[in-house]
């Protein structure tokens, strides 16, 4: 479980954060994908990248035993909510840059076989603004997820 669900700029995550990561990885754990997903549509506005981050982990991990819990339809709050947190990221500085979380998200969305380009183009986005921030499995998982979606970003 991950304690730091970071949030703002320095890191800090807020309590609710904090709660709702552990939320979301007991939801996981249980191999509860409406759970997770209705998690991060209670508390979207709230949620941190890594929040949504370990959303998508679970989702795929669950996915990844040959389950179709997933559907894209279900799959859109947490999509958008990616797309717009890693954009304020990315734009206005609110959040620490998050090399894991984008290394995990662009995993699970192959995993998931999602194909949403507005938001697997922030992601590349993220990870070209922050090249310099991963660790080689990080962008490891980054280029194998894009290679194995083969959108040609």
């Amino acid at each position: 479980m991950r304690d730091r669900a970071g949030a703002n700029k320095g890191g800090c995550a807020t309590p609710s954060q904090i709660r709702l990561n552990r939320n979301i990885c007991a939801a996981g754990a249980n191999g509860d994908v409406s759970t997770v997903l209705n998690l991060v549509h209670v508390h979207k506005e709230k949620a941190s990248i890594v929040n949504l981050s370990t959303a998508w982990h679970c989702l795929a991990r669950k996915e990844g035993k040959g389950s179709s819990a997933c559907q894209s339809s279900s799959l859109d709050v947490l999509q958008e909510q990616t797309r717009l947190r890693l954009l304020n990221c990315l734009t206005r500085g609110k959040e620490d840059p998050q090399p894991r979380c984008v290394s995990t998200i662009a995993w699970s969305c192959a995993k998931l076989q999602v194909t949403n380009t507005e938001l697997l183009s922030v992601i590349t986005n993220a990870a070209l603004q922050w090249l310099t921030l991963f660790k080689p499995f990080e962008l490891a998982n980054v280029l194998w997820g894009m290679a194995k979606l083969q959108l040609g970003l």
